[in-house]
């Protein structure tokens, strides 16, 4: 897509009703809040998402997250003890993405469900884990239908077998766990806590909830794991970036027990290295398709008919040369307030990870508060090296998600 957009410019057609673009123009046009009375570019036409996203707010709410922090503290506390068991074994090369994912699946599951996978507890994927990967891969293996409905039969034909069934059981084993804490009366600050709250004509139906379960465990995990492994290896390809975080945060914090939400919210180098990789390794970098409204809309200066599906680039955006400065290097620094002048040019608003507008992810604030935490406290109590073996790592596929290989690090006691 980059380099189809580097070739014919911010807008490229990829079928016969599809336009891709990567201008922070259009990003706006499309995903941003619409004036009264303007037709607002849905995801799902028949998804009632307001009402959906309005009950579910308060389980991703400023108040719920600071009662989380305990329950997202302990997990993250798992990873580091893992971590050092590790080198205690002699194993002192260990695969980041593993055990980012680990952290991510158990806190998502107890949020999500009260209880976790127990991926840091055996050191190793819950089957179901492996079902989410293969779930989000074979979204991505149905999107020709949006383009060709009438090819419906031969492309289900050619999806593999078990990735579909795969899919199929990942939905199944989120009922499952759903029903289960539906049925589990607590008081602990999970998601459920907050939705099960509104027993009037409010509150979500089970059937509803079903449908969101598997979404949010795949939303809340795997996408956070993939920026903290990308994070992880442009940090330590870069030793400058690399040596400024371990002072700043050995400098900020005398014991581990000081780390919190709150003291790593005003770490400017930290922040900065999140953003960055936040740009160099979008978790999700395909493309969010919106339709047209009804009447057609201007995007980018342009009129565009109803019905078209359109959507913006996270990586090719996110990879322009005319938006962001030297674009294919990790430099945090463009992100601080004192920067050099090159980089005052840098369009700033193109990155929009979280995507903007009704439909921005509502998970936000949950992602920023864990990827500090985790990034804080990894990084404070290990040194880190990467392995002659993570060589071009980032060359990856991507389905909606990166296919990640292992990301081998160096691990040693700070």
């Amino acid at each position: 897509m980059k380099e189809l957009h580097d070739k014919y410019g911010d807008v490229v057609r990829m079928g016969p009703s599809i336009l891709v673009y990567r201008s922070p123009q259009a990003w706006k046009d499309i995903y941003g809040h619409r004036k009264t009375g303007a037709g607002s570019f849905l995801k799902d036409p028949t998804s009632n998402h307001s009402r959906t996203r309005r009950l579910l707010s308060h389980a991703f709410s400023e108040k719920a997250l600071r009662e989380q922090e305990g329950l997202i503290q302990s997990y993250v506390d798992l990873l580091v003890d893992g971590l050092n068991k590790e080198i205690s074994r002699s194993q002192d090369t260990v695969d980041m993405v593993r055990w980012y994912n680990y952290t991510t699946f158990d806190i998502i599951g107890d949020l999500a469900f009260g209880e976790p996978f127990d991926c840091l507890k055996d050191n190793k994927y819950h089957p179901w884990v492996s079902m989410v990967f293969a779930s989000a891969k074979g979204v991505s293996l149905m999107r020709p239908l949006a383009i060709y409905p009438s090819l419906a039969p031969i492309v289900k034909k050619l999806l593999p077998k078990k990735v579909m069934e795969n899919r199929l059981k990942h939905y199944q084993m989120s009922e499952a766990k759903l029903l289960r804490r539906i049925e589990t009366e607590t008081n602990r600050p999970d998601f459920m806590t907050y939705v099960m709250r509104h027993t009037d004509n409010r509150s979500l139906s089970v059937q509803e909830m079903k449908a969101n379960a598997g979404l949010l465990i795949i939303a809340g995990s795997e996408t956070t794991a993939s920026l903290l492994s990308g994070f992880t290896y442009y940090l330590l390809q870069n030793k400058s970036a690399y040596q400024k975080l371990r002072e700043e945060l050995r400098g900020a914090f005398q014991s581990y027990d000081e780390i919190n939400f709150k003291a790593v919210i005003g770490l400017p180098y930290l922040n900065a290295s999140l953003e960055e990789a936040l740009r160099m390794y979008p978790p999700l970098p395909a493309t969010l398709p919106r339709i047209v409204p009804k009447g057609g809309s201007v995007i980018d200066g342009e009129y565009v008919p109803e019905g078209v599906s359109v959507g913006g680039a996270h990586y090719s955006t996110y990879h322009a040369e005319c938006y962001f400065a030297d674009a294919e290097s990790y430099i945090p620094e463009r992100w601080l307030e004192d920067r050099e002048a090159r980089y005052e040019s840098d369009d700033r608003a193109a990155l929009s990870v979280f995507s903007l507008g009704p439909r921005n992810c509502i998970g936000k604030n949950l992602a920023y508060a864990e990827m500090r935490l985790i990034v804080a406290k990894v990084f404070w109590s290990f040194d880190m090296k990467l392995d002659d073996s993570t060589a071009g790592w980032a060359d990856q596929k991507a389905y909606n998600n990166w296919e990640k290989q292992p990301l081998m690090v160096h691990l040693s006691k700070a």
